[in-house]
């Protein structure tokens, strides 16, 4: 099973997330009154986690998005989002 499937499975048992198969790489969105960039790979813009970004998804039932970077945090649906060019 790869990476994204295993993902997919856990974060839909443990959070009833359905994750699309968009390729986020940066998303930025506003949180207590300040802008917060996530970029895959750089370290976690919240001040209380300070591991780096692995994956960024989009869940598409909520429109929301995913940040999984040692703890999981939903980023707002009116994020703007750069992805990952195939």
């Amino acid at each position: 099973m790869n990476v994204w499937q295993a993902d997919r499975n856990n974060l839909k048992r443990d959070m009833d997330v359905e994750i699309t198969k968009r390729k986020i790489k940066r998303i930025s969105f506003m949180h207590n009154g300040k802008l917060l960039v996530a970029e895959v790979g750089k370290p976690s813009p919240y001040p209380d986690n300070n591991a780096s970004i692995r994956v960024i998804y989009q869940d598409e039932k909520r429109g929301c998005f995913v940040i999984c970077a040692g703890t999981i945090v939903l980023a707002p649906k009116n994020a703007s989002i750069e992805e990952i060019r195939a």
